[in-house]
């Protein structure tokens, strides 16, 4: 579809060791977003963070993490358990921001903040 537009919403790339994630994977992330956001320029409507702070550890599911069932992302997954997506999706969400709990920033902050100010 070359005459439509296309937006991403809260993209993220998490440093939780849990869901697989590294400081040095996100900012290859946010460096291949941002190589992404000026190639198709034109053609972004809007183009967002998920989480600028991370949040502290368990605090990002809140609620009961029983499910009845399986979590199915569909084409066979094999995630296993609903409480273990559950979990798994906390350490990631919790670990998305690109500054930690604790106020420190993140080396990907670092080059999100450098990209932005090349590009005012």
């Amino acid at each position: 579809m070359p005459d439509k537009n296309i937006a991403l919403f809260e993209i993220s790339w998490s440093t939780s060791n849990f869901v697989g994630g590294s400081k040095e994977a996100q900012v290859d992330f946010v460096l291949q977003a941002f190589d992404f956001y000026s190639e198709y320029e034109p053609k972004i409507e809007f183009f967002t963070w998920y989480r600028q702070y991370d949040k502290p550890e368990g605090t990002c599911i809140v609620g009961s993490a029983r499910i009845e069932g399986q979590v199915s992302i569909g084409g066979g997954s094999g995630l296993g358990s609903s409480e273990f997506v559950i979990e798994r999706l906390s350490n990631y969400i919790c670990s998305a921001g690109l500054i930690d709990s604790d106020g420190n920033k993140k080396p990907a902050w670092a080059e999100f903040e450098k990209v932005i100010k090349q590009n005012q």
